[in-house]
């Protein structure tokens, strides 16, 4: 049976990106996940409100460890500010540093790695208190507000979105504004998880990224780029990331899958034998960056 809240809207039966039929496929602690048969992005069947989906981030979210969140945020720090950093250079290649907004910037170190790199970065972060640490901690600016939500009379160089639109409870809300908030010519850099990836499609129901309702879709490149182009958003450049991990964020990760297979459980005890504060290159090949530029 398929979970819902009272105020939560039925369950969905179109894609929210391309209106394709949204044919059931993974059910994962009583959600069930839905796969667009056109452009096979997956996201949650089941409803929720906005109230459900703002508890979600809740601080336990970063220091919990809850709802596919963080053993310990702040200890990677210094990993995403060097990610904000290479994410800084890659937009010069394609645009003149200018402003920038970072959404979903939680503790702000992303903020601070693309204004290592010139941009005028600020933050939009949904937890008040990451948002906080951020701005007294790091010296950032970071308005605590959903991107659903934010309104702003400034219109932005470039837009990134890193591992935030899997989150967003009403996509086509978000983009539109952000898509609002873009200057003509300017970029939306996104980086996400591939549902058709071969480690999405190896670990099935175990892959680490299936964590409702925190996740409520997982894009394809394919289905991505159909939203993004549907905002006057055109794809100019494509790639993976080069992610750095801490052993104790990928033990986290895998330990919460541990009980639903075997290869999960394989995974967790051999992660269970490295120390906790290793850096590591990230292992699989299901994370994407993309680029799009604004047309119209």
């Amino acid at each position: 049976m398929e979970r819902a809240t009272i105020d939560a809207p039925a369950a969905r039966t179109a894609c929210e990106v391309c209106g394709g039929d949204l044919l059931p496929a993974q059910m994962v602690n009583g959600y069930r996940y839905g796969s667009c048969a056109q452009c096979r992005c997956m996201q949650l069947r089941d409803g929720a409100s906005e109230t459900e989906v703002f508890g979600l981030y809740s601080d336990s979210y970063f220091h919990g460890n809850s709802a596919g969140g963080y053993n310990d945020y702040l200890a990677e720090g210094t990993l995403l500010r060097a990610a904000g950093r290479r994410y800084g250079k890659l937009l010069k290649r394609f645009i003149s540093v200018g402003d920038l907004l970072d959404v979903g910037s939680a503790a702000g170190f992303m903020v601070a790695g693309l204004q290592d790199t010139g941009w005028r970065a600020r933050g939009l972060e949904l937890n008040a208190s990451m948002a906080e640490w951020g701005r007294q901690t790091m010296r950032v600016s970071i308005d605590t507000e959903s991107l659903e939500r934010f309104q702003s009379t400034q219109q932005f160089d470039a837009i990134t979105m890193v591992q935030v639109v899997a989150h967003f409870y009403d996509l086509a809300s978000a983009l539109a504004n952000a898509a609002k908030l873009t200057k003509t010519g300017g970029l939306w850099l996104v980086e996400t998880w591939n549902a058709r990836s071969l480690t999405a499609r190896l670990f099935g129901t175990q892959w680490h990224e299936l964590n409702p309702p925190s996740v409520r879709r997982i894009f394809t490149p394919k289905s991505l780029a159909i939203a993004a182009s549907r905002l006057g958003m055109e794809q100019i450049a494509f790639g993976r990331p080069a992610k750095r991990i801490l052993s104790a964020h990928a033990k986290s990760l895998v330990a919460q899958k541990a009980q639903t297979g075997r290869l999960a459980q394989a995974l967790s005890r051999a992660a269970a034998l490295l120390p906790g504060n290793l850096v590591l290159p990230y292992p699989a090949e299901d994370l994407f960056w993309a680029l799009y530029r604004k047309t119209a």
